[in-house]
């Protein structure tokens, strides 16, 4: 019986599928004959390929007379198996050598099963623990070591000595953590969890709580953006953040925030200046603009646009968010309410790798604030609005400058904020309290920053920054008051390693009581602050 034409090549071509080494083309038992050798075998064959590597790798081929292959012809069933028996005894050779082998590394290649098995092992446990497939955590812990010197006159709103003689120059030994969770279910959308902990409450660094007033804090522009006092006193862990932002279309994202800090909803952040969180002063960390980026924490619902202008990754964008301080509670608060204390802001600009320019506006009900300031500025803001229906409206204007590529030219960031607070009408039964003091309608604050990133080629960043915290420049009755200070820091981050950095900093505080200030007042502040995340 004949097996059909083509047959020999198939089957020479699956044996040339096993990859053993054998030996030259044999045609019959004593006759070795070259592939180059048989005249009617030409490349442009479609099994010319399969041919060659049954002769080189195996020694298996079958010429029907000298120097010819016939490659059209059929094969009986006797020649197909002397065919084979000859391409098995050349895989039987290669598979004794292979034993040989195996018996010569049988050593080594336990020790490789081992290693493999333990992998294996191990690559299941990991599945086993892993916390979730749509969920990453990440962490930051500060430790902050500091003191600070009181200089002057050392007496609290003008009313009597306070008790920051005592702590002059004490060193204080402080720390935050923050641990948050970052989930996406379609990979473009954000839930984001964060719980965090500090022990500032009892420190001159105390970063006070923006739901508690102002007084909690020996001197309020003291507070140190990573100090960190929760709500309940220290170590006590809060939800600080929990959100989530979702894309409506390719250029409009959503957020929605049962608790968030306003800092997380902008589209931006109009400032080069720390933005890893390297400065030291909660002021400045506002951008020296705290009236609109005042740091409000509360229920939310924002809107941010995007849309690229086609030069250099450069873009349009524009945001509004309505933010309530007291959204989560129906006694004296609630969303959309005259109590919610609310804030309802904006921002628009363009920003391109190299530069930013940014306005924003912020209108507050009663009992939201301006941010950092003079002792003088934030005692109105806090008392007087909380316990009246003034409300209050901030208009900033912001915006960087940086080399794109590593410089000794540094980053400049600027940024300038006009408050307006509308008390009027208030009267001593609004307010419960002495309207002998006076009260402001306007108020200001500006800053400028300077940072040098990657400073000698290893990560580092040098920065400096100058500005006047929120400060009264009318009051009510016409006059103008004296609040005027100034507030300097400077730091230097050191990358000690890719996830621990060392910052050495010092901060100087001018009349930090401002027009409450007796005599000749002032701070400065020594820290060094050590920042770990994973």
């Amino acid at each position: 019986m004949k097996i059909l034409d083509g047959l020999a090549i198939k089957t020479f071509s699956a044996l040339a599928c096993l990859g053993l080494v054998g030996q030259p083309v044999l045609a019959r038992e004593t006759q070795t004959i070259s592939i180059t050798d048989i005249s009617d075998l030409k490349p442009s064959d479609w099994a010319y390929q399969a041919i060659v590597n049954l002769a080189d790798r195996y020694g298996c081929a079958t010429i029907f007379r000298d120097t010819i292959y016939a490659g059209q012809r059929s094969i009986s069933r006797f020649e197909a198996a002397a065919l084979l028996s000859k391409c098995m005894t050349r895989i039987s050779d290669s598979s004794d050598e292979l034993r040989r082998l195996q018996e010569e590394f049988r050593g080594e290649l336990a020790v490789l099963n081992g290693r493999t098995e333990r992998l294996e092992t191990g690559a299941l446990q990991l599945g086993a623990m892993q916390f979730s497939t749509t969920t990453k955590l990440r962490g930051e812990a500060s430790f902050i070591l500091g003191a600070v010197n009181y200089q002057g006159d050392v007496k609290e709103n003008g009313v009597g000595v306070s008790p920051l003689k005592p702590m002059q120059d004490a060193l204080n030994f402080i720390y935050s953590i923050r641990i948050g969770f970052d989930t996406s279910f379609t990979g473009k959308d954000l839930l984001y969890t964060q719980i965090r902990s500090g022990n500032a409450a009892n420190s001159p660094f105390n970063t006070f709580n923006p739901s508690t007033p102002w007084f909690t804090s020996t001197v309020p522009l003291a507070a140190l953006e990573r100090a960190y006092t929760p709500i309940g006193g220290n170590n006590v862990a809060n939800i600080e953040r929990l959100y989530y932002k979702f894309p409506v279309g390719s250029q409009v994202n959503v957020t929605m925030a049962a608790v968030i800090m306003n800092m997380g909803l902008w589209a931006v952040y109009p400032s080069a200046y720390g933005v890893r969180g390297d400065n030291l002063l909660d002021f400045f960390s506002s951008f020296g603009t705290p009236g609109v980026y005042n740091k409000a924490v509360g229920s939310a619902l924002g809107v941010t646009w995007k849309e690229k202008s086609g030069w250099k990754d450069s873009s349009w964008f524009a945001h509004v968010h309505y933010l309530a301080l007291s959204g989560e509670t129906s006694v004296d608060g609630g969303i959309g309410r005259s109590q919610s204390r609310g804030n309802i802001a904006a921002q628009f600009g363009y920003q391109s790798p190299q530069f930013n320019v940014t306005a924003g506006y912020r209108y507050g009900q009663g009992g939201t604030n301006f941010g950092r300031g003079t002792a003088f500025a934030e005692a109105n803001q806090w008392s007087l609005p909380y316990l009246s229906s003034a409300n209050s409206n901030s208009v900033a204007l912001n915006g960087y400058w940086r080399p794109i590529t590593r410089s000794w030219v540094p980053s400049i960031s600027a940024g300038w904020v006009f408050n307006t607070l509308n008390n009027a009408d208030i009267t001593l039964a609004d307010c419960l309290c002495d309207l002998g003091s006076p009260l402001i309608s306007n108020s200001q604050s500006w800053m400028v920053g300077f940072q040098w990133d990657d400073l000698t080629g290893i990560h580092d960043v040098l920065g400096m920054a100058i500005g006047q915290p929120t400060f009264a420049t009318a009051l009510r009755d016409g006059s103008t008051p004296n609040d005027g200070n100034y507030a300097l820091e400077v730091f230097y981050r050191y990358p000690f390693t890719n996830n621990i950095n060392v910052t050495p900093s010092l901060f100087y505080l001018s009349r930090p009581y401002g027009q409450q200030t007796i005599g000749n007042f002032g701070l400065l502040g020594f820290l060094m602050q050590m920042n770990l995340k994973f």
